[in-house]
């Protein structure tokens, strides 16, 4: 649809290449006010507030208790007393033991899943174009084409996922997604290897099939890795819980197209650091499967407060 695109507004050229991006961003920036205006107050555990006359979330009241008072700490900032330095303990203390959670094995684990998942993601998109415009002589047209029957490919997995969510665990269906995964990018990175050597009529459905294996696995852990962190992380912390995972997975955006377009020369390096990179997580979960044995979420109030206390 945009392949004849070339529009020039003032000193900004639009066209092919950045305005898929440009259209993006658009509805991305809609999406935040839609958002931002339709999404209710919520507390920690996910229970709407209700709040009189449906203040904004953003009303000094709702962040100061009506008890308390805003009021300036009237101890130096420099203090040599015995009790600030027995605070300062306590606080750390604190902050420690709150933390170690987070650094369990399950939890490091799902976090390498998904910086592993979104990585290579990320690279793919960014390798797969130049490659297939150098090996097969492939404009934006025919790569869209692949990306279409992948958003084609994507709907059947998606109802896969809740046929077999029916019958099996989120830790085998990480698993099982992990390894489908592992699978397409050693596929890839022998096929991208062998691509010189090997016909055009042989290459291409050969690439096609190493991508429709990545596409297979990749909603799977995608899925399954969010679905297993929520349930093992604290349920009275998983706003923090939720930081740091959102934190992991942009870094691997960012990371993720650096490497693969700055070894667009190199694909089968790109590739090959993409099954190394998924590799670990899969033998980490593979190794300690037992760890990823779940309890049902409490689901009343009562019970998250009996969660909280726990």
């Amino acid at each position: 649809m945009m392949a004849k695109m070339d529009y020039r507004v003032a000193n900004f050229a639009l066209n092919v290449y950045n305005g898929p991006g440009l259209l993006m961003a658009i509805l991305w920036l809609l999406h935040s006010f839609v958002i931002l205006f339709s999404y209710p107050n919520v507390d920690k555990n996910g229970r709407v507030i209700y709040n009189n006359g449906q203040r904004s979330c953003c009303d000094r009241e709702n962040w100061i208790q009506p008890n308390e008072q805003p009021k300036e700490d009237s101890r130096p900032m420099l203090s040599d007393s015995t009790d600030s330095l027995n605070s300062g303990r306590f606080s750390t203390t604190v902050i420690n033991s709150s933390l170690r959670h987070y650094l369990s094995f399950n939890i490091i684990a799902l976090y390498c899943v998904n910086f592993a998942a979104y990585f290579s993601f990320m690279s793919l998109e960014a390798a797969l174009p130049p490659v297939a415009n150098r090996i097969f002589q492939w404009t934006e047209v025919e790569t869209s084409y692949v990306y279409l029957a992948a958003s084609i490919l994507i709907i059947f997995v998606v109802i896969l996922l809740r046929i077999l969510n029916q019958f099996y665990t989120d830790r085998v269906l990480l698993l099982a997604g992990l390894v489908t995964m592992v699978i397409s990018y050693f596929w890839l990175t022998v096929t991208v290897y062998l691509l010189p050597e090997i016909p055009v009529r042989m290459g291409i459905p050969l690439t096609l099939a190493g991508i429709a294996i990545h596409v297979l696995g990749i909603p799977f852990t995608y899925a399954y890795s969010e679905s297993l962190y929520t349930k093992l992380a604290p349920v009275s912390d998983m706003d923090r819980a939720q930081s740091i995972f959102r934190t992991v997975i942009n870094v691997a955006f960012l990371v993720g197209p650096y490497v693969g377009g700055s070894l667009i020369g190199y694909p089968t390096l790109v590739f090959l650091s993409m099954f190394l990179l998924s590799s670990f997580p899969t033998l980490l979960v593979a190794c300690r499967f037992k760890d990823f044995i779940v309890n049902d979420r409490p689901s009343s109030p009562s019970e998250l407060e009996i969660a909280k206390e726990s």
